[in-house]
């Protein structure tokens, strides 16, 4: 049975599930089954992200995230060490 899902990330909650935190990059193009597309939404751009297989439940949403991954891990620990000192 196939469903179609849609979840809005632009909020992130200030208590309970962080929904952006639920996208990962996927380092090997073989293990990405989702891909970015933006739209035009009312004018303005919008980031969607689209399966690109069947994702099964409890499997991680990984896509490419357009820069090295080395990139990828030293942004995340720049926001983390910014998120530590407020």
């Amino acid at each position: 049975m196939l469903c179609d899902c849609s979840v809005d990330a632009t909020e992130e909650p200030n208590s309970g599930p962080r929904l952006g935190r639920l996208v990962n990059h996927g380092d090997k193009p073989k293990d990405r089954n989702a891909r970015m597309k933006v739209l035009t939404l009312k004018n303005q751009p919008v980031l969607c992200l689209f399966s690109t297989k069947r994702i099964s439940a409890g499997e991680q949403i990984l896509y490419d995230y357009g820069i090295p991954l080395h990139e990828v891990v030293r942004y995340s620990l720049l926001l983390r060490a910014a998120n530590l000192q407020t």
